[in-house]
């Protein structure tokens, strides 16, 4: 199916580290940044408004995909984690595109650091990360540009989903989600819906359509 697609939204507060000057600066990676934005935010959007499940396919590897290593991990689910997947993402499909449409509702940054999360207790190193109390997603400018426009969906949509809760807790990347088990099962719930949205913005031909805006001058 095909949607007109609106014109991409602007959407960034905070793309650039932090400085001294005072002026018009600009970062290199905001248009890619942008662009993945812009794909994701119109794929949950689509998604909110497709009327048959059927015709979603969601968590399931579609055969654009196969062969990719999301289209593995996605094979790898059992019946009950598809459904459990497919109905979070329809869930908060609206929510999501709503949010990223909203202007400053979502803080970008970028940083030259090296990033680490706590887990546990270790800690293990990670191209962003996402903080719910302010709205932030950090990423690290470096590893997010070397990306293909692919990976860079799943590594925002991995992010954004941080910024969920289900059942009045805030998704993370440990513990138990649903049938999702074991210390990484949350890690696995988000990777299959990330793995998921992907899927659906190349089944909307969004990587094409955007395309041409990430390699104007």
């Amino acid at each position: 199916m095909k949607i007109l697609i609106p014109a991409l939204i602007m959407n960034f507060s905070s793309l650039a580290v932090a400085s001294t000057f005072v002026g018009n600066g600009g970062n290199v990676g905001d248009i890619e940044l942008q662009v993945t934005v812009g794909e994701v935010q119109q794929t949950f959007s689509n998604v909110a408004h497709e009327k048959s499940d059927k015709d979603l396919q969601l968590c399931v590897c579609t055969p654009t995909f196969e062969g990719r290593p999301m289209c593995e991990l996605l094979k790898k689910l059992n019946q009950e984690q598809v459904q459990y997947c497919a109905r979070y993402v329809r869930e908060k499909a609206s929510d999501l595109a709503l949010m990223l449409a909203e202007k400053n509702k979502v803080n970008y940054v970028w940083t030259h650091e090296r990033i680490e999360v706590k887990e546990g207790d270790h800690l293990r190193g990670s191209d962003a990360v996402s903080d719910p109390k302010t709205m932030t997603i950090t990423l690290n400018q470096d590893r997010y540009l070397s990306m293909s426009d692919i990976d860079r969906e799943f590594l925002m949509t991995h992010e954004l989903f941080h910024l969920t809760s289900n059942d009045g807790k805030l998704l993370t990347d440990e513990g138990d989600v649903g049938p999702f088990k074991g210390a990484d099962g949350g890690r696995q719930f988000i990777n299959a819906m990330a793995s998921s949205v992907v899927m659906q913005t190349g089944r909307y031909d969004l990587f094409d359509s955007y395309l041409s805006v990430e390699h104007r001058s």
